[in-house]
């Protein structure tokens, strides 16, 4: 098996920059009625990318991130808000729904930091 590790590093120490991972909370906490099980578990693989990255890239200068938002109105959430927004509300803390525009301010700190 071919390790493509050591390309990454190399090419690494010519650049520096951000990655900002953005995670979905939908799956987090229990499986979906509906959500297609490579959706599932490619969220966690989200998280453990990030984890990995920051060890491999964090001392080349380059900044790794993951954001974790919780529910958003997109076209994918139109239907499940207007469905059962008001119990999707009564278990975010502030009872938000964001709209994908509240997500600017952080990542444009994130990725300018």
């Amino acid at each position: 098996m071919d390790d493509h590790s050591g390309h990454c590093r190399i090419y690494a120490q010519h650049i520096k920059g951000s990655i900002i991972n953005i995670f979905s909370t939908l799956e987090e906490r229990r499986p979906i009625t509906g959500a297609s099980a490579a959706c599932v578990v490619s969220k966690p693989a989200v998280i453990h990318l990030t984890r990995q990255l920051v060890q491999e890239l964090s001392p080349h200068n380059i900044r790794i991130n993951c954001i974790i938002p919780r529910m958003f109105a997109t076209e994918l959430t139109e239907k499940r808000l207007k469905s059962c927004g008001d119990e999707i509300k009564k278990r975010i803390p502030l009872g938000f729904v964001g709209e994908p525009e509240d997500l600017d301010a952080i990542l444009s700190y994130t990725f300018f930091q």
